[in-house]
């Protein structure tokens, strides 16, 4: 392969835009703006409710309660849902 390629594979340009990186060559190919892309995706989506009880998130407390009488039965529900 050619020097540009060796360099993608080892890490040290990105492999998108060929541009060089700054830091050691970790071996792999990378890309910061796939990697940024890739944070943003993991982030939890906002007005979303966790379990006190196990973390599993909810985007409603109608959710919350039903998994509380699925999950939890024997704990009291933290919020008060409306018939």
């Amino acid at each position: 392969m050619g020097d540009a390629a060796d360099m993608i594979l080892e890490g040290l340009l990105d492999e998108e835009t060929g541009e060089l990186i700054d830091g050691e060559a970790p071996g792999y190919p990378r890309s910061p703006a796939r990697d940024a892309r890739r944070r943003l995706r993991r982030r939890k989506p906002a007005g979303t409710t966790p379990c006190p009880l196990c973390s599993k998130r909810f985007r409603g407390d109608a959710g919350l309660a039903a998994h509380y009488q699925a999950k939890h039965p024997t704990e009291p529900c933290p919020v008060a849902v409306r018939p």
